[in-house]
């Protein structure tokens, strides 16, 4: 398991692999380049989503509520992006479509300190043992 700054280096480390990625797409003038940069992109974004949930799972007093808030953001993006990046790809080309997709990348790593949650209130399940308070 990873900690809360674990987490957050991680995040950041995957967006900067992602953003590479995307750099290579929107710059290769090779096939075989271009295929790296889908597959450091793809490396990029996999690790955040699991670790987006591990954190709302973390998070303040009804962590259900931030689970199925990750969960909606997600599906959301899933369903909007293909086209979207479809549409802007129909409209000017492949590769430009691969810009915003590689500006988005840049957020991750910028944001990735949202999922430090030392402000919030530590929650523990019911069924967890209580420690015994020392002398």
């Amino acid at each position: 398991m990873v900690d809360r700054f674990g987490a957050v280096r991680t995040v950041r480390v995957s967006g900067i692999v992602a953003v590479a990625g995307g750099l290579l797409i929107v710059l290769a003038e090779h096939p075989a380049a271009a295929m790296t940069g889908f597959a450091l992109m793809g490396l990029g974004i996999a690790v955040v989503v699991p670790l987006c949930f591990a954190a709302a799972g973390r998070s303040g007093s009804n962590p259900s509520l931030a689970i199925a808030g990750v969960a909606t953001i997600t599906y959301t993006s899933g369903l909007i992006a293909p086209g979207a990046i479809g549409l802007l790809a129909q409209a000017t080309s492949l590769v430009v479509s691969f810009v915003p997709v590689t500006v988005l990348s840049c957020g991750v790593a910028s944001f990735a300190g949202v999922l430090r949650a030392e402000d919030r209130p530590k929650v523990t399940r019911p069924d967890a043992a209580v420690p015994e308070p020392r002398p």
